[in-house]
């Protein structure tokens, strides 16, 4: 969400002239279907409706960034800054010591290579392989709190069927 919401804040910045990469935001408003108008950021905003839809920007700054879009590089980078800070705060109330491992979980992170080199750049250790997807550790979690066995066949039938959904 943060990502959506800093780009279309950079967009209408642009746009209505406040200064700032204008190239970035028509590429932006491009790739969203709308025109480089200065009320074209609200105007998506006002049709998105709800937060998922903002979230979902991050895939379009993903691109632009891929392409060498300088401030969309920029938007992933700071991104990745504040979750490295959320990481080592974390890690600093479990007692945990640098380097840290961490897992690419999540959309964004999991997606964008932008973000995820910035993030293992920021943290000293690249991810580490995530055993499961957010289905399967539920799964494994609630297994674990109930008992149950999950070492070796069970948890590879867990992670192979998860990975299908």
């Amino acid at each position: 969400f943060w990502i959506g919401q800093r780009a279309l804040k950079l967009a209408a910045r642009a746009l209505d002239g406040q200064g700032g990469d204008a190239g970035f935001a028509r590429a932006l408003m491009r790739l969203l279907g709308e025109g480089d108008d200065p009320g074209a950021p609200l105007r998506w905003v006002m049709a998105a409706r709800d937060r998922s839809a903002i979230a979902g920007l991050a895939r379009h700054v993903d691109a632009l960034a891929e392409g060498g879009q300088p401030t969309a590089r920029a938007i992933l980078t700071r991104g990745a800054g504040h979750l490295a800070r959320q990481a080592r705060a974390a890690a600093r109330l479990a007692g945990l010591d640098a380097p840290l491992p961490w897992s690419a979980a999540g959309s964004v992170v999991l997606r964008c290579q932008t973000l995820s080199a910035a993030l293992a750049e920021d943290l000293g250790a690249p991810p580490v392989p995530a055993r499961f997807n957010g289905l399967g550790g539920g799964l494994w979690l609630a297994a674990e709190r109930a008992g149950w066995v999950t070492a070796g066949a069970w948890s590879a039938r867990i992670g192979a069927a998860t990975r299908a959904w």
